[in-house]
């Protein structure tokens, strides 16, 4: 007996009771004994759904509660029976008190060890759905509130897996395990398994069937497979191939307790095992499915700045993977690139969803949240141009140093880009000053000797000038050039470039987007 589960349990069953003081065994039998049956069986010889030993009742709180509260309709499936009745909402004619103590009961009756509902759970669950006003669907509930996991028939189950191009089943005598697994699950699973070729696996474990005679075992595989029971061989699926071999063989069982060894290998190409034993209605399932995991769309989570700018350092579509998103409150946001040291990607509206990669080990490039996306090009920002401007380059060049020296924040969180170029310190800061316009601050530190062949990439292609500093970018964005020690900038079919020609000591250029 685990004692300290025990006693947390009747602590927690204790504080509850006292808190409502109702006796919930007491409600559980007169509100809902005639149907589910005082034993928890249900009622009518099975008729109605078990309660004793169901997994509706464990796990989560809340799916019970919710059950109760708004009631349960479809057919659902209780202890590998189906049933297909309507379980009437209680929530009008129940108190909070009530609910949480009939719940209580039914979580810690007939060999159920749950934790305690309090009245405060119930109310919150409550608040929660007070919009609702039909019953649950079966799949509705279980989407918010799934089951906890069916444990198989296997006890004291372990797996010893063999690493190996094995076309035929090997002699597992002769060969060195590579790792050795304790599995809890009760079920032989190669979904734990993290190998998809080229391996073996022996499972032993310990099983009690329902009823002694005759049971039918059926054995299925891709690639080998064999079964012992009591270390007879049963049954055989030999070499390579597909899942539909399937064999059929009678073994005779008394109502005690077996030992079953299966022996798999895998080869190449799709993996499945699966094994049953069944003598009428009474059957065990000693496999879980193969199942390809698809990644599942992440629930959005809004990456907003408020009060002072926010920065988000992940894989963002557009930019590099080195990309540092910044978000201001004025609903103005861009792209960094840590690795080509450029200004990346500008929007205005929302900043980054998030649910992408805070959901779970989440993976992949996510795009902007907001909108009137304006891409500055591919390709480092600086380049050496010796003579007349020609393909921007998407690579760093030959013999120009460039190096990312960080970022620092103001009070307000905003950035700082530092970085080195070619002999030029470099302090980069891009300001939100309204909901629709960006000023970028560039301040230069030149040597004696600064060079005089160096141009920095303002924008992407498809620019037109409107001017000598004022350009026309995509999504209707209007660049202007402040202020600045450099030549006049040129439109090139890669964007607009500027020819900087810095002098020594500071040097400044003042960039100014505008969404209009």
């Amino acid at each position: 007996m685990n004692f300290r589960k025990t006693f947390t349990f009747l602590a927690l069953y204790g504080a509850a009771s006292s808190a409502f003081a109702i006796d919930g065994k007491k409600q559980y039998e007169m509100l809902c004994g005639a149907c589910h049956s005082a034993d928890g069986k249900g009622a009518g010889g099975g008729s109605f759904p078990p309660l004793a030993g169901s997994r509706w009742v464990k796990g989560d709180p809340e799916r019970l509660v919710q059950i109760v509260l708004h009631g349960l309709e479809g057919p659902v499936n209780v202890l590998d029976k189906s049933y297909n009745l309507a379980m009437p909402p209680q929530g009008a004619a129940l108190t909070d008190e009530q609910i949480a103590a009939i719940t209580t009961y039914v979580r810690g009756a007939w060999g159920n060890k749950q934790d305690a509902i309090t009245p405060d759970l119930v109310k919150q669950a409550r608040i929660a759905t007070a919009e609702r006003h039909s019953m649950w669907k079966v799949e509705e509930l279980l989407k918010e509130w799934p089951l906890p996991p069916k444990k198989g028939p296997l006890k004291n189950l372990r797996a010893t897996i063999y690493n190996g191009k094995f076309k035929k089943m090997p002699n597992f005598a002769e060969l060195e395990p590579d790792d050795l697994e304790e599995d809890q699950t009760g079920f032989l699973d190669l979904n734990v398994i993290d190998r998809k070729n080229d391996y073996a696996v022996v499972w032993e474990g310990d099983f009690t069937p329902k009823v002694g005679g005759s049971h039918t075992f059926t054995l299925d595989s891709d690639d080998g497979a064999r079964v012992f029971v009591n270390e007879k061989l049963v049954a055989e699926i030999k070499g390579l191939g597909p899942m539909g071999r399937k064999v059929e063989v009678p073994v005779a069982l008394g109502k005690r307790s077996f030992r079953l060894r299966v022996e798999y290998f895998q080869f190449k190409g799709g993996q499945g095992l699966s094994l049953t034993a069944r003598k009428g209605e009474h059957w065990l399932r000693f496999t879980k499915p193969k199942t390809e995991i698809k990644p599942s769309k992440p629930k959005p989570i809004p990456f907003l700045a408020k009060e002072e700018a926010r920065i988000f350092r992940n894989f963002i579509k557009g930019s590099t993977a080195r990309a540092i998103g910044v978000g201001y409150p004025e609903q103005v946001n861009l792209t960094f690139s840590a690795d080509q040291l450029a200004m990346d990607l500008a929007w205005i509206g929302d900043f980054m969803d998030a649910g992408l990669h805070w959901t779970g080990r989440g993976k992949g490039w996510q795009l902007p949240a907001g909108q009137r996306v304006v891409n500055f090009g591919v390709g480092p920002a600086f380049a050496l141009q010796l003579n007349e401007l020609g393909a921007w380059p998407t690579a760093w060049q030959p013999g120009v140093d460039a190096t990312f020296g960080g970022y620092i924040l103001d009070k307000k969180r905003r950035p700082e880009f530092r970085y080195h170029v070619a002999g030029l310190d470099f302090r980069d800061k891009p300001i939100a000053t309204s909901e629709r316009e960006l000023v970028r601050n560039i301040r230069i530190k030149a040597g004696e000797n600064p060079p005089q062949d160096l141009s920095l990439r303002l924008s992407g292609g498809g620019a037109k000038a409107l001017g000598s500093h004022a350009f026309e970018l995509v999504n209707g964005v209007r660049l202007e050039v402040t202020k600045g020690r450099a030549t006049t900038p040129v439109v090139t079919p890669d964007g607009v470039v500027l020819r900087l020609k810095p002098q020594p000591g500071e040097n400044r250029i003042g960039l100014r987007y505008v969404w209009r």
